[in-house]
């Protein structure tokens, strides 16, 4: 049996270990919306941590200026949050222009997969029943990605969850906008409230992780023809 030498052997243990690191899913901003939400058009949740300083804004409909009570939630990086506040809204319209909506700002530079899931609740009377799913880069022109998908409004916090990962234009960006809107209930308006948004994707190896692949890749031929 031919046997790889502890050079060969090492470079392939460093390739595994890089290529795992660059497949996982990785927290690129989170919003649990602890303080009041606060405003009356329009209010903005800046999380000043991450790169690109990535916004969440709310806007039109019955925006509550206190927010309302959240969720607990442990998020993909292992960390925990208490049922604080979430973001909310009074009176949801049926439908339309002047429906509630919310737009998540952020780079993407550096990512690609990226996903989003958010922990969200209605009331009984009068529950949400769809949204629609839309993008934009770079301020250009909103491209839908869902129209009057599907989901459960009612009064039990549920988890909506996202995969852009098929979306290859999104990737890699300086400024992707996601839009959230037209959240279409029965007969009358309701409320409704969303928590812990957050946003992951997979960070893109550095061009030293690319040549490092390259490198043990050369190494193991060298080794087969000189073997």
């Amino acid at each position: 049996m031919m046997k790889m030498n502890y050079k060969v052997m090492t470079m392939c243990a460093i390739m595994v270990l890089c290529f795992s690191a660059a497949a996982s899913a990785t927290q690129m901003a989170i919003w649990t919306f602890d303080n009041p939400v606060g405003g009356t058009d329009a209010v903005t949740a800046t999380n000043t941590l991450l790169q690109g300083m990535p916004t969440i804004t709310l806007l039109l409909a019955d925006i509550d200026d206190n927010g309302k009570g959240g969720t607990t939630y442990t998020d993909v990086e292992g960390v925990s949050y208490e049922a604080a506040k979430a973001a909310a809204w009074d009176d949801v319209a049926k439908s339309g222009d002047n429906d509630a909506q919310w737009i998540c700002a952020i780079s993407t530079t550096g990512f690609e997969d990226i996903s989003i899931r958010f922990d969200y609740m209605g009331n009984d009377d009068d529950p949400i029943e769809s949204l629609d799913l839309d993008y934009r880069i770079n301020g250009g022109e909103w491209v839908e990605v869902e129209n009057n998908y599907a989901i459960d409004g009612t009064d039990v916090w549920k988890i909506f969850s996202y995969d852009y990962s098929a979306i290859n234009a999104i990737e890699n960006q300086t400024l992707v906008e996601f839009r959230f809107d037209d959240l279409e209930s029965g007969d009358s308006n309701g409320d409704f409230r969303f928590d812990n948004f957050e946003v992951t994707g997979t960070a893109v190896p550095e061009p030293a992780t690319f040549a490092l692949f390259s490198l043990g890749g050369l190494l193991l031929k060298r080794k087969r023809q000189v073997a």
